[in-house]
This record gives structure tokens, C-alpha cells and sequence, in this order.
């Protein structure tokens, strides 16, 4: 709750509406700053379907928050590889990004998707899969099945290349 102090000589007072009593002599208003932040990315060009991991890996970088560290994207698709939403799961370190696939399907199963694609970002040259990114995404395959929600692909990118793991193992 935000307050409003207004002060007279003696006496410190606080409105929670911002407004001055204007009925009391002697009060005068402070303004109250409040902390807005805004995040502005550049427009996503009308990527509204991922046709190949081409696609895939574009919108993977678009909404990537930076190249820094590892981070693991989910993007939730709907019927003929509509996107619906897509999510940042979670933020790692500069070789490593640890999840569980309950993180990665709570949304999909909440809003009903058919399937997934998941991607996440080496800060490096190198976008081979580690032995870690290859247990994680037998892991991850093997719960969707369980769950109906297939995977589409994951995408290992960096800045200039990535890599398909649904052109290559799937």
C-alpha cells in the first residue's frame, strides 16, 4: 500500500489515496514516486508457427533475456505447430541449466497443448549436446509420452548456429 505524506509545522501525516484533505488548514501534498519498470523488446516478426528448427532457433534468440548464461525456453504449441506461448523454464550459469520436466509441462498440460518445443542457449562456439543436454532430453521425451504431449525438437543455439536434436537423434 502506497502512502502519501502530508505535513503541517507540527504533526507528519499519511493518505494512502494520495489525496490532500483539503478541509484541514495549514496541510500541504508531497508526491509520491512510484518505481515503474517497463521492459521493451523489439516486436517479434509475426512468427506464429515453427515449420523447422530454422524457425525454431530464430524465435529461440529473439526471446532469449541474454547470451550470458544458459537458459532453457519452452515453446507450447497448438494444433498444426501454432505457437501459443512460450516460457523462460530456467536461468542457469555460463555451462550448465538444471530443470525437471514438470517445470517444462505444468503449462502445456494447464492450457492444453499438443506439444512442445524446447530449446536453450550454449554462451559459447560450441552448440554440440552434452552428455547432460542428452539425458535431460531423453528424460524430457520420455515424459511427454507419458503425458500425450509430443517434442517437437530441441534446439541447442547460439549466436550464429544451432543445433537440432529432431534433424539428428529423434
Amino acid at each position: 500500500m502506497d502512502a502519501t505524506k502530508t505535513t503541517t509545522e507540527n504533526q507528519e501525516y499519511a493518505t494512502t489515496t494520495g489525496e490532500v484533505d483539503a478541509s484541514r488548514d495549514g496541510w500541504f501534498e508531497t508526491k509520491t514516486i512510484r518505481e515503474v519498470t517497463a521492459v521493451y523488446r523489439n516486436e517479434l516478426e509475426a512468427v506464429s508457427r515453427i515449420q523447422n528448427s530454422r524457425t525454431a532457433a530464430e524465435f529461440i534468440r529473439r526471446v532469449l533475456p541474454d547470451n550470458s548464461r544458459e537458459h532453457l525456453i519452452c515453446i507450447y504449441l497448438g494444433g498444426g505447430d501454432q505457437i501459443i506461448t512460450y516460457a523462460v523454464i530456467a536461468t542457469g550459469t555460463a555451462d550448465s541449466c538444471q530443470s525437471h520436466p514438470r517445470e517444462i509441462f505444468q503449462l502445456a498440460v494447464l492450457q492444453g497443448e499438443i506439444s512442445i518445443v524446447i530449446g536453450h542457449n550454449h554462451p559459447g562456439p560450441d552448440v554440440f549436446p552434452s552428455e547432460k543436454d542428452l539425458k535431460a532430453t531423453a528424460r524430457i521425451r520420455k515424459a511427454g509420452k507419458i503425458l500425450g504431449i509430443g517434442i517437437k525438437d530441441h534446439v541447442i543455439v547460439n549466436e550464429r548456429k544451432h543445433y537440432s536434436f529432431a534433424e539428428r537423434l529423434f
